[in-house]
């Protein structure tokens, strides 16, 4: 079993940042649920992360698909 990142070849890489991210995500949603922000905030800061994870993969699909 291979615990590093960089120890992973591309499609290892990628089935780990789609599940890490999205658990990171469905946690970083439950957070800003329950945390008291205004609104405008809560956005932005779900926009931004959702945008940076969406990135990494497709930076990471495009390894693969090399």
């Amino acid at each position: 079993m291979k615990l590093f990142f960089w120890q992973l070849n591309d499609e290892e890489k990628l089935s780990r940042t789609l599940w890490s991210g999205l658990a990171a995500l469905t946690f970083l949603y439950i957070v800003l649920i329950f945390k008291e922000y205004v609104l405008s905030t809560k956005i932005i800061i779900a926009l931004i992360s959702t945008s940076v994870y969406l990135i990494g993969l497709y930076v990471q699909y495009k390894k693969l698909k090399k």
